[in-house]
């Protein structure tokens, strides 16, 4: 298929890094709330709840992202989530950084869905 479909091979290298870069924060968020942040583990939910709130209004919105053009709706995801954990490393109290995380899942939760409907009108039903 990615021969057949370039779009979509491009596409799924897109998804990998987008993945493979969202993973250094998993590990990274409760080294920079112990040594940024000098908090406890409760500023790590609180974190993590931030950018599931955000999540949450994120993936509510979605469908409203539907009209727009899908290739720059992508580029400006991946682009407002870089800019995220940029963010991160510039604040140093728990409340700017429960805010830039509320941000980064807001912006984060869309990329799937926005990617797969990216996807569907550029493969056939069978390749799907």
């Amino acid at each position: 298929m990615p021969r057949r479909r370039p779009v979509a091979a491009r596409l799924l290298v897109v998804v990998f890094f987008f993945n493979f870069f969202y993973m250094p924060i998993e590990v990274a968020l409760p080294l920079y709330v112990r040594g940024t942040l000098g908090a406890d583990a409760s500023a790590l939910g609180l974190l993590w709840g931030a950018l599931g709130v955000g999540a949450f209004i994120g993936a509510s919105l979605v469908n409203r992202l539907r009209d727009l053009p899908q290739r720059h709706v992508l580029i400006a995801i991946i682009g407002l989530w870089a800019l995220c954990p940029i963010a991160l490393a510039y604040v140093g109290d728990l409340t700017s950084a429960m805010i830039v995380c509320g941000l980064g899942g807001l912006v984060w939760a869309p990329f799937t869905p926005v990617a797969h409907s990216f996807l569907q009108p550029c493969v056939e039903p069978e390749e799907q």
